[in-house]
Formats: structure tokens, C-alpha cells, sequence
């Protein structure tokens, strides 16, 4: 059965290997796509009949740095709101998964090993020390601040707040880099967009990457999902 997720040509070498991957694809808390069943079940159906084996990686705990940037609230209110949200999405993924037996739903701290916590600490000391990092984190931060709904939040309108939300990406980008070396086979991350930071620390282009633990044989393809045609 064909699905509604289209992948642009220039994966076409990666699609036609992904037999040979496991897939992998993050889902960020209170993004509508991710909790619309219907979008949901094709991602499921696309990683069942193109990977060896899937996870769906909730990324719950990192949301906390957003509830506390946008909601001015303490470290611990944030994370029992975030760690809710991510209640709500496992239940709403497993419920879509169950007919899909190779795609598998994880959450955050499933992955947060010694790799995680040694690439978070490579993270941070890159973003104080690299001017070029902290400057493609900050645009990736900020791109999230302005949008509309999220600027009306701010504490003060002239001082975005992005010292703590700027700890999302970088915990996002710590876990992602590091998820590779837990499979015994190479993956295949997807998703419906590219982050070229974290495609800029996968093949070593920031001064600090030789740092990082990661696996050389990591794939990604970009995967968007296609409303069908009237």
C-alpha cells in the first residue's frame, strides 16, 4: 500500500537502501502534525515498509526548556507539564502503532545514556566557545521564538528569551547525534525537514566535532507527509 510521505529526490540512494536501516524519526511535544493520527499512521505505515525496524523518539524532556522560556515557569512546574504532553503523545502514537508491529514509540529518557550526557556537555562548551555554532543555534532559536504565537509570550517584548530556550536545541542535537550508537545497525533518521546544524555536526564542519560520539554511518532523509488529491 502506497502512503502519502514523499521523499524529494536527492535521497532517492537512501531510500532504495533503507531496507538495510533501522528508521528513526523525532517527534516534538505540541507539534499538530505529530499528534494528528491519520498523519501519524502514514509516517507508520512509510517506516514499516521501508526500514528493517523503527522508534519513534518523543522528545518530551527538552520541551521543558520551552515551557519554561515561554511560560516563565520553574525548572520542576515545567518538566511535570512537559512530561504530561508526553503522556498524552506516547498514547496517541502507541494507539497508531499497534498495527504496525516493526514501528516502536520511545521516549526521551530511553536514550539519555553516557553518549547523550557526553555530547550535551561537547554541546554546551561548543556553544560558549564556537562563535559559528552559537550563532546557527541561536537562528534555529530564534526562528522558533518569532513565531507569532510564541513572540506574544515573551517577559520582556525587546529581550527574546533565549538563553533558556536555546537548551532545547542544544538537547535535542546531543540525543539525535548519539541515538545512532545504540542500534547494532546503521539508521536512517526521517523527517519532514532538515536541520543543518545537526547535518553540519554529523559530518564534522564545526572546529569541536572531533569530540562528539557519534556513528559515521548515520543516514537521513527528508520525509513529508502530502494532504491525497481530492
Amino acid at each position: 500500500m502506497t502512503t502519502n510521505i514523499r521523499v524529494p529526490e536527492r535521497y532517492e540512494r537512501e531510500l532504495a537502501a533503507s531496507q538495510d536501516y533501522v528508521g528513526l524519526m523525532g517527534v516534538s511535544v505540541g507539534k499538530a502534525d505529530f499528534m494528528n493520527p491519520a498523519i501519524m499512521e502514514q509516517y507508520a505505515r512509510f517506516m514499516q515498509e521501508h526500514f528493517v525496524h523503527s522508534v519513534i523518539v518523543i522528545a518530551d524532556f527538552p520541551k521543558k526548556y520551552n515551557i519554561m522560556a515561554l511560560q516563565g515557569v520553574s525548572e520542576d512546574t515545567a518538566q511535570k507539564r512537559a512530561e504530561m504532553a508526553g503522556n498524552e503523545l506516547r498514547t496517541n502514537l502507541e494507539r497508531v502503532t499497534r498495527d504496525f508491529p516493526t514501528v516502536k514509540v520511545a521516549r526521551w529518557r530511553h536514550f539519555m545514556n553516557p553518549d547523550y550526557a557526553h555530547n550535551l556537555r561537547v554541546m554546551r562548551e561548543g556553544y560558549s566557545q564556537d562563535r559559528e555554532f552559537r550563532q546557527s543555534c541561536d537562528e534555529l532559536v530564534m526562528d522558533f521564538l518569532n513565531i507569532p504565537e510564541n513572540r506574544a509570550r515573551w517577559t520582556e517584548r525587546t529581550n527574546p528569551p533565549l538563553d533558556v530556550a536555546k537548551e532545547y536545541v542544544l538537547d535535542e542535537l546531543a540525543l539525535l547525534i548519539a541515538i545512532p550508537r545504540y542500534f547494532r545497525l546503521a539508521t536512517c533518521e526521517i523527517y519532514p525537514g532538515r536541520n543543518e546544524v545537526h547535518e553540519k555536526l554529523q559530518n564534522k564542519k564545526f572546529a569541536f566535532c572531533d569530540d562528539i560520539r557519534l556513528r559515521g554511518d548515520r543516514k537521513f532523509m527528508e520525509a513529508h507527509h502530502e494532504p491525497s488529491s481530492a
